[in-house]
């Protein structure tokens, strides 16, 4: 992506456009599908244009897939542990359930495995998701809700990890009981005795 942001409305529409024919291409496929002449021919705009703000495949799909991923979750710091973590756990497996990063995020992980270049994508990528069940978890710790010997590693995959998995592996509903009990395992696993 260019440092700087052009106000002309013509390279507006023209970067518009080129994040949309991306995004699209992301949902419909995945990364895979994202070249460069499908990325033109979508979009309408010259190869010069294209090239002008993102000099490479990986720019481009990263600035797709920034428009693309919803922001972090965000957990305010009040309420309980409980409260916290449940409000976490249903908001993700909403993500999953339902929004559109999700269909990606299998081709995403395989990308990034595959391509050196773009696996320095994701550790940037993950530590802003995980920042969110770090902070619950410190703060829960520091009040005494939580064990102050907790691993936040080791917590954040004991609560992702079930998801995710229900999501990328067994396509199993993310239901209402099955986020209860993820939440109240964790719970049980890391209240102070």
């Amino acid at each position: 992506m260019s440092g700087q942001q052009s106000r002309d409305p013509r390279v507006e529409r023209s970067r518009t456009a080129v994040l949309a024919a991306v995004v699209e291409l992301l949902r419909e496929r995945g990364l895979p599908s994202v070249t460069i002449e499908a990325v033109l021919s979508r979009s309408g705009v010259s190869r010069a244009t294209l090239y002008r703000h993102w000099p490479t495949r990986r720019a481009l799909l990263i600035d797709g897939l920034n428009r693309l991923m919803p922001p972090p979750l965000e957990v305010l710091d009040r309420g309980t542990v409980e409260e916290q973590l449940r409000f976490f756990v249903d908001s993700l497996a909403k993500q999953l359930s339902a929004h559109p990063w999700a269909t990606v995020l299998p081709t995403l992980l395989d990308e990034a495995r595959r391509d050196p270049e773009f696996a320095t994508f994701m550790p940037a990528f993950l530590d802003a998701r995980r920042s969110t069940l770090r902070t619950v978890t410190a703060n829960a710790a520091r009040r005494g809700e939580l064990r102050d010997d907790i691993d936040s590693a080791v917590a954040i995959a004991q609560i992702s990890g079930p998801l995710l998995y229900r999501r990328l592996v067994s396509d199993e509903p993310l239901d209402e009981y099955f986020c209860d009990q993820v939440a109240t395992g964790f719970l049980a696993t890391y209240r102070p005795m």
